[in-house]
């Protein structure tokens, strides 16, 4: 889904070529999945099934922003790598 957004996003917004778009997507659907991961991680050691009592039964807000507050930083690298390039 992450793919087929990221040539969504070239489409309609037309700022960067495809590819470009095509690696953002990847790299936010593989961080995102790593974060998702070390939060469950950290949520484990904890011995905590929420973070949160905001959001009961869905995790809190750190479960629900855990992926985008890991991928969030690569995003950024990969779009400042990428005008300093061009």
């Amino acid at each position: 889904m992450a793919l087929l957004a990221g040539v969504a996003l070239h489409y309609y917004v037309g700022v960067y070529g495809l590819w470009q778009w095509i690696i953002l997507a990847f790299i936010v659907a593989f961080f995102g999945t790593i974060g998702d991961l070390i939060q469950s991680k950290i949520k484990r050691q904890a011995a905590v099934k929420d973070s949160g009592s905001i959001m009961p039964g869905h995790g809190g807000i750190f479960d629900r922003m855990d992926s985008i507050i890991f991928a969030a930083p690569f995003a950024y690298l990969f779009f400042t790598i990428l005008n300093y390039v061009s």
